[in-house]
C-alpha cells in the first residue's frame, strides 16, 4: 500500500512541477520577447521575486490540502501525559469491571453445575452433567465447590434434561465470553 501511495504521489508531483515549470518558462519567454527585461531595469528581479512568492503560496496550499501541515486532533488533544493517563485509566477500569462480571457469572454457572450433579438421579443425566462440568475451567470448579449445594439451585433448575440443556448453553456462552 505504501509503495502504491508513494508512486501516486511522485507522479502527481512530477505532473504538477512540469506544468508549473512550463507555465513559468512560457511567461518568462513572453516577457523577454516583448522587451520587458532590460539589463539595468529591476523588472526581471521583481518578476523572479513574484514567482518565488507564488511558488511558496502554492506549496503551502498543496501541503495543507494533503494534510502534511495540519496536526491531527487526536494527537493534539492527547499532548499532555496526565490527560492521556486519566483517559487510559478510565478505559481499563471499565474493561476490568466487565471482566469481573463475566468471571463471577462463570463461577455461578460452575456452582450450579456442581449442585445439579448432586440433584440428578439417573445415570444418563449424570453423564451429561459430567460433560458440562468437564467443559468448565478447573479453577472455577475448585472455587465453586465451596458454595455449591442443592440449596443453591433456583426453582428452574430441576435437574431434568431441559435444565441441563439450558445450563450447557449458558456454560458454553459464559466460557466464550470469559475468554
Amino acid at each position: 500500500i505504501f509503495k502504491a501511495k508513494l508512486k501516486t504521489c511522485v507522479i502527481q508531483n512530477l505532473i504538477f512541477y512540469s506544468v508549473l515549470g512550463v507555465l513559468g518558462a512560457v511567461a518568462l519567454l513572453f516577457l523577454w520577447s516583448q522587451g520587458q527585461f532590460d539589463k539595468e531595469d529591476s523588472s526581471f528581479s521583481g518578476f523572479l521575486i513574484f514567482c518565488m512568492n507564488a511558488y511558496g503560496l502554492i506549496l503551502i496550499i498543496l501541503f495543507l490540502g494533503y494534510g502534511l501541515v495540519a496536526v491531527p486532533k487526536k494527537y493534539f488533544g492527547m499532548k499532555r501525559f496526565e490527560s492521556r493517563r486519566k483517559y487510559v485509566y478510565c478505559k481499563v477500569y471499565g474493561k476490568e469491571e466487565v471482566f469481573q462480571d463475566k468471571r463471577f457469572h462463570l463461577e455461578e454457572l460452575a456452582a450450579t453445575a456442581l449442585a445439579m450433579s448432586n440433584k440428578v438421579k439417573t445415570s444418563e443425566l449424570k453423564k451429561y452433567i459430567k460433560m458440562i462440568i468437564d467443559s468448565c475451567p478447573k479453577d472455577f470448579i475448585h472455587k465453586a465447590k465451596n458454595f455449591a449445594s442443592v440449596d443453591y439451585l433456583e426453582e428452574s433448575d430441576k435437574g431434568d434434561l431441559k435444565s441441563l440443556v439450558r445450563l450447557n448453553k449458558n456454560m458454553k456462552k459464559g466460557i466464550e465470553d470469559y475468554e
